[in-house]
Protein backbone atom coordinates (compact mmCIF):
# COMPACT_ATOMS: atom_id res chain seq x y z
CA UNK A 1 0.00 0.00 0.00
CA UNK A 2 1.71 3.54 -1.12
CA UNK A 3 2.11 5.54 1.97
CA UNK A 4 -0.28 8.71 1.90
CA UNK A 5 -1.40 11.37 3.82
CA UNK A 6 -4.28 10.39 5.65
CA UNK A 7 -6.47 12.25 8.02
CA UNK A 8 -8.91 10.32 10.11
CA UNK A 9 -12.10 12.04 11.64
CA UNK A 10 -13.82 9.94 14.21
CA UNK A 11 -16.03 10.02 17.46
CA UNK A 12 -13.13 11.13 20.04
CA UNK A 13 -15.82 11.81 22.61
CA UNK A 14 -14.45 11.97 26.96
CA UNK A 15 -15.59 12.59 29.75
CA UNK A 16 -11.99 13.73 31.29
CA UNK A 17 -9.36 10.85 30.22
CA UNK A 18 -12.59 8.38 29.77
CA UNK A 19 -13.41 7.53 26.48
CA UNK A 20 -17.58 7.75 26.08
CA UNK A 21 -18.91 5.63 23.46
CA UNK A 22 -16.30 6.65 20.72
CA UNK A 23 -14.88 5.25 18.22
CA UNK A 24 -10.81 5.78 19.22
CA UNK A 25 -10.27 2.20 19.09
CA UNK A 26 -10.51 2.27 15.14
CA UNK A 27 -8.09 4.76 14.98
CA UNK A 28 -5.80 3.08 17.63
CA UNK A 29 -6.20 -0.08 15.47
CA UNK A 30 -4.72 1.66 12.43
CA UNK A 31 -1.90 2.89 14.09
CA UNK A 32 -1.15 -0.94 15.55
CA UNK A 33 -1.26 -1.97 11.93
CA UNK A 34 0.91 0.28 10.77
CA UNK A 35 2.85 -0.65 13.39
CA UNK A 36 2.60 -4.09 12.93
CA UNK A 37 5.55 -5.43 11.25
CA UNK A 38 3.75 -8.03 9.87
CA UNK A 39 0.87 -5.78 8.12
CA UNK A 40 1.29 -4.02 5.29
CA UNK A 41 -0.81 -0.83 6.04
CA UNK A 42 1.16 1.84 5.70
CA UNK A 43 -0.13 5.64 5.95
CA UNK A 44 0.85 9.21 7.29
CA UNK A 45 -0.47 9.77 10.10
CA UNK A 46 -1.55 13.94 9.87
CA UNK A 47 -2.65 13.93 13.51
CA UNK A 48 1.13 13.20 14.35
CA UNK A 49 2.37 15.95 12.36
CA UNK A 50 -0.05 18.96 14.03
CA UNK A 51 -0.47 17.13 17.54
CA UNK A 52 -2.90 19.51 18.86
CA UNK A 53 -1.44 20.73 22.92
CA UNK A 54 -3.11 19.40 25.71
CA UNK A 55 -3.95 23.04 27.27
CA UNK A 56 -6.62 23.41 24.38
CA UNK A 57 -8.00 19.97 24.80
CA UNK A 58 -8.66 20.36 27.70
CA UNK A 59 -9.70 24.23 27.76
CA UNK A 60 -11.97 22.58 24.88
CA UNK A 61 -10.76 25.84 23.10
CA UNK A 62 -12.83 25.48 19.98
CA UNK A 63 -11.13 28.04 18.12
CA UNK A 64 -7.38 26.60 18.63
CA UNK A 65 -8.22 23.19 18.01
CA UNK A 66 -10.16 23.57 14.86
CA UNK A 67 -6.76 26.39 13.85
CA UNK A 68 -4.49 22.87 14.40
CA UNK A 69 -7.34 20.78 12.26
CA UNK A 70 -7.31 23.05 9.47
CA UNK A 71 -3.53 22.68 9.48
CA UNK A 72 -3.91 18.56 9.14
CA UNK A 73 -6.72 19.22 6.27
CA UNK A 74 -3.86 21.36 4.43
CA UNK A 75 -1.79 18.57 3.95
CA UNK A 76 -4.17 15.72 3.63
CA UNK A 77 -4.25 13.35 0.38
CA UNK A 78 -7.28 11.25 1.71
CA UNK A 79 -10.02 11.80 4.59
CA UNK A 80 -10.90 8.90 6.53
CA UNK A 81 -14.38 9.07 8.57
CA UNK A 82 -14.99 6.14 10.55
CA UNK A 83 -18.62 6.01 10.90
CA UNK A 84 -20.11 4.65 14.14
CA UNK A 85 -22.90 4.70 16.12
CA UNK A 86 -22.83 8.38 17.19
CA UNK A 87 -20.98 10.13 14.23
CA UNK A 88 -24.23 11.29 11.97
CA UNK A 89 -25.18 13.26 15.30
CA UNK A 90 -21.35 15.08 16.16
CA UNK A 91 -21.65 18.21 14.95
CA UNK A 92 -19.03 20.57 16.75
CA UNK A 93 -15.77 18.79 15.17
CA UNK A 94 -16.78 15.91 13.00
CA UNK A 95 -19.04 17.50 10.74
CA UNK A 96 -17.08 20.67 10.84
CA UNK A 97 -14.24 18.39 9.75
CA UNK A 98 -16.35 16.66 7.24
CA UNK A 99 -17.47 20.11 5.74
CA UNK A 100 -13.84 21.11 5.54
CA UNK A 101 -12.44 17.98 3.98
CA UNK A 102 -15.57 19.05 1.31
CA UNK A 103 -14.45 22.10 0.69
CA UNK A 104 -11.36 21.33 0.14
CA UNK A 105 -12.21 18.82 -2.26
CA UNK A 106 -10.52 15.86 -0.42
CA UNK A 107 -11.01 12.26 -1.28
CA UNK A 108 -13.54 10.87 1.45
CA UNK A 109 -13.92 7.26 2.59
CA UNK A 110 -16.32 6.40 4.88
CA UNK A 111 -15.64 3.35 6.91
CA UNK A 112 -18.74 1.48 8.52
CA UNK A 113 -18.10 -0.23 11.77
CA UNK A 114 -21.07 -1.75 11.15
CA UNK A 115 -19.52 -3.92 8.38
CA UNK A 116 -21.81 -2.19 6.12
CA UNK A 117 -20.24 -2.43 2.21
CA UNK A 118 -21.97 0.93 1.06
CA UNK A 119 -23.61 4.02 2.89
CA UNK A 120 -24.70 2.58 6.23
CA UNK A 121 -27.95 4.56 6.10
CA UNK A 122 -28.16 4.34 10.22
CA UNK A 123 -24.77 6.26 10.89
CA UNK A 124 -23.58 7.82 7.80
CA UNK A 125 -23.68 11.49 8.56
CA UNK A 126 -26.21 13.82 6.50
CA UNK A 127 -23.77 16.13 4.84
CA UNK A 128 -21.74 13.14 2.91
CA UNK A 129 -25.02 10.95 2.24
CA UNK A 130 -24.84 12.51 -1.36
CA UNK A 131 -21.34 13.39 -1.56
CA UNK A 132 -18.93 11.06 -3.80
CA UNK A 133 -17.91 8.83 -1.31
CA UNK A 134 -16.14 5.37 -0.95
CA UNK A 135 -18.12 3.44 1.27
CA UNK A 136 -16.45 0.72 2.62
CA UNK A 137 -16.56 -1.76 5.62
CA UNK A 138 -13.97 -1.89 8.75
CA UNK A 139 -11.98 -4.53 6.76
CA UNK A 140 -7.84 -4.22 6.74
CA UNK A 141 -7.66 -5.61 2.99
CA UNK A 142 -11.37 -2.71 2.03
CA UNK A 143 -9.54 -0.18 3.92
CA UNK A 144 -5.96 -0.39 2.12
CA UNK A 145 -7.03 -0.53 -0.85
CA UNK A 146 -9.54 1.85 -0.63
CA UNK A 147 -6.85 4.56 1.04
CA UNK A 148 -4.71 3.33 -2.00
CA UNK A 149 -6.97 3.61 -4.95
CA UNK A 150 -9.78 6.64 -4.13
CA UNK A 151 -7.58 9.62 -4.11
CA UNK A 152 -6.78 9.03 -7.78
CA UNK A 153 -10.60 7.71 -8.87
CA UNK A 154 -12.05 10.92 -6.79
CA UNK A 155 -10.50 12.96 -8.84
CA UNK A 156 -11.14 11.65 -12.45
CA UNK A 157 -14.82 10.75 -11.41
CA UNK A 158 -15.20 14.27 -10.02
CA UNK A 159 -13.79 15.89 -13.02
CA UNK A 160 -16.10 14.35 -15.10
CA UNK A 161 -19.02 15.54 -13.04
CA UNK A 162 -19.97 11.87 -11.21
CA UNK A 163 -21.90 12.40 -8.05
CA UNK A 164 -23.05 10.11 -5.15
CA UNK A 165 -21.75 7.46 -3.19
CA UNK A 166 -19.37 4.52 -4.49
CA UNK A 167 -18.40 1.21 -2.94
CA UNK A 168 -15.81 -1.24 -3.63
CA UNK A 169 -16.38 -4.27 -5.98
CA UNK A 170 -16.36 -7.31 -3.87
Amino acid sequence: MANKMVYCCFDANTEGDIPVNNDIKYFNLFKAWKNNPNIDFDFFNVHEEYKIPKKYLEEDNEAKIKEYLTKRLDITQVFVVIVGEHTANLFKYVRWEIAKALEKNIPIVAINISGENGRDDKYCPAIIRDELVLHVPFDLEKIKTAISIWPQNYKSLKSQGVKGQRILKQ
